[in-house]
């Protein structure tokens, strides 16, 4: 049986955000969810991935796709404005060893009017890994990390489901 990307959920949801609007995803390239945006109707999205290798190959397989842009996360911050994208999103989280210093970035990305989606893995569900990798987060302390940056927080809390 073959794995679906989480992150391909995502889109639905996402498509009424994303429509018309320049995105930032902060992850990984690879996953399906960053073309399906401009799919949904994304005006531009740049994608910036923490794995150099995974980036340089994302970047030359989408190559041809002018609304889309993939580049290696940089350590320091983008060299972009702060407030230059509609929508930022970061599908997963866990990926970064320092989440705090990502949903730090994401907030100076975002405009003013601009929202934020963050999902990540749920370390509460029975049977999650142990120990914990350094950047999954507890659900409070996602909401916790989040609401340090973003005046408005909405949250939903996703739980195990049964095959």
């Amino acid at each position: 049986m073959d794995m679906v990307d989480p992150s391909v959920v995502l889109a639905p949801y996402l498509e009424p955000l994303v429509r018309g609007r320049r995105v930032v995803v902060l992850g990984d390239s690879s996953v399906s969810l960053c073309a399906s945006l401009i799919d949904r109707g994304a005006r531009l999205v740049h994608v910036y991935d923490p794995d150099p290798v995974r980036a340089a190959e994302s970047a030359a397989r989408f190559a041809a796709e002018r609304s889309l842009v993939i580049a290696k996360l940089p350590d320091a911050d983008l060299a972009v404005r702060d407030g230059a994208f509609d929508a930022v999103i970061v599908p997963d989280l866990s990926l970064f060893e320092r989440p705090a210093e990502i949903v730090r970035r994401a907030a100076r990305l975002s405009s003013s009017g601009g929202a934020a989606l963050f999902a990540s893995r749920n370390v509460e569900v029975p049977g999650a890994r142990t120990p914990r990798l350094p950047g999954e987060l507890s659900y409070y302390e996602l909401y916790d990390a989040v609401s340090l940056q973003f005046p408005e927080v909405r949250s939903h809390y996703q739980g195990a489901f049964d095959h």
